[in-house]
């Protein structure tokens, strides 16, 4: 089931730096799905103004910064060329500190 969703965009695996295979994560990628499942499905914005207040709570903000993180990690090869550095070998992954008190995470390295 991991690999259809994989093939079909909803999901990406990865390995986070230092790690190996079998120690890979999936996470939901498909744009829509994902404002979706946060704002839509159990959304109740049937008053004016309610989506214009949303905009401004940290579910969205939170949400926002969440969105960019996937434009970018789906747009790598246009960021590189952008930078300069398309013809850099280079391994997209996110990294965590060992402390679990820390919470230090990298999530584009």
């Amino acid at each position: 089931m991991l690999s259809e969703l994989e093939e079909s965009g909803f999901i990406r695996e990865y390995s986070p730096f230092g790690k190996t295979k079998r120690q890979s994560l999936f996470q939901p990628v498909d744009f829509f799905s994902l404002f979706h499942l946060k704002f839509i499905k159990n959304a109740h914005f049937t008053e004016d103004g309610n989506w214009l207040a949303a905009l401004e709570s940290p579910v969205y903000r939170a949400w926002s910064g969440y969105a960019f993180e996937q434009v970018c990690l789906a747009h790598i090869p246009q960021i590189k060329k952008a930078l300069g550095i398309s013809g850099i070998y280079s391994r997209s992954s996110s990294w965590r500190s060992k402390d679990a008190k820390d919470g230090t995470q990298i999530d584009l390295r």
